[in-house]
């Protein structure tokens, strides 16, 4: 029996939740949620009612998954995590492959993101590793899945900037999946999770809006997940220009 909990029973969360139940192995899950109407289905988990600002609910289960999005507060919301809970557990923290700016990447590559979250979730990153703890990071490319299909709607007016901008995708069961796989085996390290591919913008964009202008532009990036392959791991979407049919 694995006891496992989950902080922010979210998009991903809920599927960590279904790999959990197709598994071998027996699973006991927790986790926390912010609305009871979006977690009607899990109703057969502990779950608790929790925000980075209430008071830390009690987690005894052996494997912590953090799967919140960054935001102001969260740090602290570690220090108290790390100051309430069992020193034994496996700390699984879901960051993003938006720590790294462009170029060829891998796990060790400086970490210059410059978009929003970027910082924010650098300095988390950096306070986990310095911890005396089992301490798990999983790096996620763009997240895509039957619910979140990339380039379905303009965010701009005439001209795609960035067209030749590589993007690092990854199928959400597959993050799932991997996040299962690094429990599983007790892995602990940073690992970057992506698909084989990159895929262009112009090329997801292009598919639903074939009459629009590309500006040519754009850096190449390519996130390499060699890392976690060779932990074991097999990607169920390893080419996600098959998935969405480009």
């Amino acid at each position: 029996m694995i006891s496992l909990f989950i902080f922010g029973l979210g998009h991903l969360g809920k599927k960590i939740v279904l790999e959990t139940q197709k598994s071998d192995r027996e699973f006991n899950v927790g986790a926390t949620y912010r609305e009871l109407s979006r977690v009607e289905k899990f109703k057969n988990l502990r779950l608790v009612e929790f925000n980075i600002q209430n008071e830390l609910p009690q987690v005894s289960e052996s494997v912590v998954i953090f799967n919140f999005p960054p935001a102001p507060g969260y740090l602290e919301f570690l220090e108290k995590c790390n100051k309430k809970y069992d020193a034994n557990q496996h700390w699984i923290f879901v960051s993003s492959t938006s720590v790294f700016g462009s170029g060829d990447i891998t796990e060790e590559s400086d970490r210059n993101g410059n978009k929003k979250n970027s910082k924010y979730l650098i300095e988390l990153e950096n306070y986990l590793l310095s911890l005396k703890r089992n301490v798990s990071i999983v790096r996620p490319g763009g997240l895509i899945d039957e619910q979140r299909l990339p380039g379905r709607f303009m965010k701009f007016k005439d001209v795609l900037i960035d067209s030749e901008r590589e993007i690092n995708f990854i199928h959400t069961e597959d993050v799932a999946r991997c996040i299962l796989h690094i429990l599983n085996k007790k892995i602990m390290g940073v690992f970057n999770i992506v698909s084989d591919v990159p895929i262009k913008r112009r090329d997801i964009y292009l598919k639903n809006h074939p009459g629009i202008e590309c500006d040519h532009q754009g850096k190449a990036r390519k996130i390499s997940n060699t890392k976690i392959k060779e932990s074991g791991f097999d990607l169920k979407f390893p080419n996600l220009r098959d998935f969405l049919k480009i």
